[in-house]
């Protein structure tokens, strides 16, 4: 079954093919990152039961990116462009995945980017042990 996790893979693997100067990062790091660079994390993820052994589970994702040039804004309107391109469709395991919602805000000189995938996904059926064969008498009572 496909994670979290497999979707923030290919999110960074499709940063670094089209984006190829500038670092991409999945973990925090507190000082010593060089710009530009965008940081990946998984914002929400939720499950729900449809019928039967069918599931939908949504992720959103939150693409923080931080510039290095002097018109910031410019270089933020730019690349929130480009990421509504590029991330639209997420290819993973021979299937594709496409967003079910993306948006982009400036929040203190950085550009949070935001998207969400949603997919369908089936339990595989708890198998259980079989009951040993079940003996059943009956009879007619005699009714005086």
């Amino acid at each position: 079954m496909i994670s979290a996790n497999d979707f923030k893979k290919q999110i960074k693997e499709v940063l670094a093919i089209e984006f190829p100067n500038t670092s991409v990062y999945d973990e925090g790091t507190e000082q010593g990152f060089n710009k530009p660079c965008f940081f990946v994390k998984v914002l929400n993820s939720s499950q729900s039961k449809e019928l039967s052994s069918k599931y939908t589970r949504s992720l959103t994702f939150d693409i923080s990116y931080f510039s290095n040039k002097e018109s910031i804004n410019s270089d933020f309107n730019d690349t929130g462009d480009k990421l509504y391109e590029v991330l639209e469709y997420l290819p993973i395991d021979n299937s594709l995945y496409r967003t079910t919602a993306m948006n982009y805000k400036v929040v203190e000189d950085v550009l949070h980017f935001t998207l969400q995938y949603s997919y369908h996904f089936i339990k595989k059926a708890e198998t259980s042990e079989l009951m040993n064969k079940l003996t059943q008498k009956a009879g007619v009572k005699n009714g005086s």
